[in-house]
């Protein structure tokens, strides 16, 4: 244990699973584990020019409790040398100032919920939740604690665990204390949605690291939208004087259950149509080692090639799906292409307070679903694995977390009369589970050298306590919807964060933007207007060339070009164009908000800047960013004004949605999506489709002779 040994640690993540929260916060331990990408310069040369392997490092992150000032560290640890660790020559170096993560904005592990906080105060709450639902059985806490029952139930009783859903709302980095808001949900025991039964109970309480947390203080009981008093006694003693006004919540889930309705549509017992590949598969995968030249970027993964395309895919442990080192015709047309954040901000005035999650504090790489052939993907897909750690110094795998396929979208690639060729598209995709929200990015590569990717985003959402009173119910329509009798929707933003270190045939390449104007012809060309032309009034393109780091927004511009130094044959520069899905255009918190501070790289749907290879994230994996920014983690103090003109660029993407919830949400979200496509601009002298052979071309061969064979035919 290198790390033990050079006393950077005393415990690793899986020892300090089993301590109680005080150990927990005066203790040095480790909690995340990356590959250490290599310098992009080393990393081009090598795979570019036959240079030297780089020497490969992990990313270790490390929670400092027992520092004099309790921080959060990220390590550079290593060499591995053409996959031997190498003793002698072993590092650890700092990647962050001291104090740079604060204490109070690191994310808590699973072994620092307070239970025995919830505990205690759920014995005097008791009596009210039985009076809100009517007298239920409570069979216990649904957390991993040994406390399991408060009330004997009967065998015929349905049990209901009471899950606790923190929301912070107020932190302090100079003193390490938070302050939660804590709302309990009623979930059976046998399952279900940890979401959407919230009780109208709630408390505060305030987490100190100097304290054990059986002392922590809590205060700010509410019971029913009343009371606020600062003890869970003086609550249930005021509701039993009659002093409180009772509400009610019939604990019914099944308008919730995934289980499907009866009786069941006619002919879904059907099979619909499926896919299959007619000869064999198009495309190729080589699966890496630590030892082969193709690893380079995340020391394993899957190298691909399809129809002129070539790309890396492999997966960072906390941010998910990374694509490096994307080619089409052999030319590069970008680095790296990696998911940074998936965040949400919900808005309530009732029973919640305004939540917020930084998803990427769950892992989103290490919390893949096991995809499913003929559900999550076609029935002739290809199941790729992923590496990942263990919660001490192990590696593992996990099985089954990527899939890759080709398949017919129904439609023609290009028609004209009596001609064209059917659009084949080859798409590789994920599933990250992460508590009540499910994301499925889909990386799409098409013939014609388009590269498109969308992020679905399903799962439960959050809702808050409906009153059966509308005065009452403040949270509908404004802030949500009614989604059941006691139960409101929630209006929340769903917004993504994604990294494109775009390599448009080199790396000097210049961001353009365009608009399509209406003026005089001296305004779009700055010449006298020439006697030819009758009408003085024209629409043009009005473009403009991105000289600084700076952020662009979708709905201020019809075009936005990343443009390389090279042109085509007919003078025009070689591109690629950066078009947007249906997408939010910014987040609506001000910068001067907590959340909008937290979210700098939500405030655009493009801000361009120049490499630095120590501008690795956009988004730090902690839910708990707020207000004050971490440097090595914002895009804000990334933009300082450099010039960006025919350089090495970075541009950093967000799309997302804004959710108002309905009725048809439940029992989970149907997946909605959004994203972004890089389609070639000028990159040719004709459309990169043209040398795909029509039907008539290809002849019969293909259908009735084995791969190989066809493979040979149609050269």
């Amino acid at each position: 244990m290198f790390l033990k040994n050079q006393d950077v640690i005393e415990f690793t993540r899986s020892q300090i699973e089993g301590l109680r929260s005080r150990r927990i916060q005066d203790s040095n331990y480790s909690t995340f584990f990356q590959l250490y990408a290599p310098p992009k310069e080393q990393a081009l040369a090598y795979l570019d020019n036959d240079g030297d392997r780089p020497d490969r490092y992990a990313r270790v992150t490390v929670y400092r409790g027992a520092a004099d000032t309790r921080d959060v560290m990220i390590y550079k640890v290593g060499p591995l040398r053409n996959g031997r660790v190498l003793p002698q020559e072993a590092t650890v170096t700092p990647l962050l100032a001291d104090g740079e993560i604060p204490w109070a904005q690191r994310t808590p592990l699973k072994a620092e919920r307070p239970l025995l906080l919830y505990a205690r105060e759920a014995l005097f709450l008791w009596p009210l939740v039985r009076s809100i639902t009517g007298g239920i059985c409570l069979g216990g806490l649904a957390d991993r604690t040994n406390i399991t029952t408060f009330l004997n139930c009967s065998v015929t009783e349905t049990k209901f665990n009471l899950y606790f859903v923190n929301s912070l709302t107020s932190i302090d980095a100079t003193s390490d204390l938070r302050i939660f808001k804590v709302q309990p949900v009623l979930i059976p025991v046998a399952g279900g949605s940890k979401t959407l039964q919230p009780l109208p109970i709630s408390y505060k309480y305030v987490e100190d690291p100097d304290l054990n947390e059986t002392e922590w203080a809590t205060f700010g009981f509410q019971y029913c939208g009343q009371g606020t008093v600062d003890f869970a006694e003086d609550l249930l003693f005021a509701f039993q004087e009659g002093f409180l006004q009772n509400c009610t919540m019939d604990p019914d889930f099944a308008w919730a259950s995934l289980n499907s309705e009866r009786p069941f549509r006619k002919l879904s017992n059907v099979p619909g149509p499926t896919a299959y590949d007619q000869v064999g598969r198009r495309y190729t995968v080589l699966s890496s080692g630590v030892t082969r030249r193709d690893t380079v970027g995340d020391g394993g993964g899957h190298k691909v090639s399809w129809m002129d395309w070539g790309f890396h895919v492999s997966s960072d442990p906390i941010y998910g799906m990374v694509l490096r080192n994307i080619k089409f015709k052999d030319v590069r047309i970008a680095y790296e292409i990696s998911l940074q954040e998936y965040s949400s901000a919900y808005s309530s005035a009732g029973t919640r307070s305004e939540m917020f999650f930084f998803d990427s504090a769950s892992e989103p790489g290490s919390s893949f679903a096991k995809l499913r052939l003929g559900v999550d993907c076609p029935a002739n897909a290809m199941l790729l694995a992923v590496a990942d750690y263990d919660s001490g110094f192990g590696g593992s795998v996990i099985e089954d977390s990527i899939c890759i396929f080709e398949e017919s979208t129904g439609e023609p690639l290009w028609h004209f009369e009596d001609r064209g060729i059917e659009r084949t598209v080859l798409r590789v995709r994920s599933i990250t589970s992460i508590g009540s929200n499910e994301y499925i990015p889909t990386f799409t590569f098409m013939p014609d050298g388009t590269f498109d990717m969308k992020i679905d985003v399903g799962g439960y959402m959050y809702g808050s306590y409906a009153f059966a009173l509308e005065s009452r119910n403040v949270d509908s329509p404004t802030f949500g919807q009614r989604i059941s009798a006691t139960t409101n929707g929630l209006l929340h933003d769903q917004l993504i964060a994604i990294k494109a270190d775009l390599d448009v045939i080199g790396r000097n390449n210049t961001l353009v933007t365009g608009t399509v104007a209406y003026g005089t012809y001296t305004q779009a060309t700055g010449s006298p207007k020439p006697s030819s032309v009758t009408y003085d009034a024209v629409r043009y393109m009005d473009t403009t060339r991105v000289s600084t780091e700076s952020a662009v927004n979708v709905r201020d511009v019809d075009l936005i070009s990343v443009q390389s130094t090279e042109t085509n044959a007919w003078g025009a520069a070689r591109s690629y164009d950066v078009e947007f899905h249906k997408t939010v255009s910014k987040q609506k918190y001000p910068m001067g908000h907590p959340i909008g501070r937290a979210r700098p790289w939500a405030n655009s749907n493009l801000a361009v800047t120049l490499h630095d290879d120590k501008e690795a994230f956009c988004s730090y994996n902690s839910g708990f960013q707020v207000a004050r920014p971490i440097a090595s983690f914002d895009l804000a103090s990334f933009q300082n004004g450099e010039s960006v003109a025919e350089k090495d660029l970075v541009l950093w993407l967000m799309v997302g949605k804004e959710h108002y919830p309905k009725s048809e949400d439940i029992p989970v979200v149907s997946n909605f999506g959004t994203g972004f496509s890089l389609k070639p601009r000028n990159m040719f002298d004709r459309a990169a489709y043209s040398d795909l052979r029509e039907p008539d071309d290809v002849g019969t061969v293909c259908n009735d002779t084995i791969v190989t064979q066809c493979m040979r035919t149609t050269e």
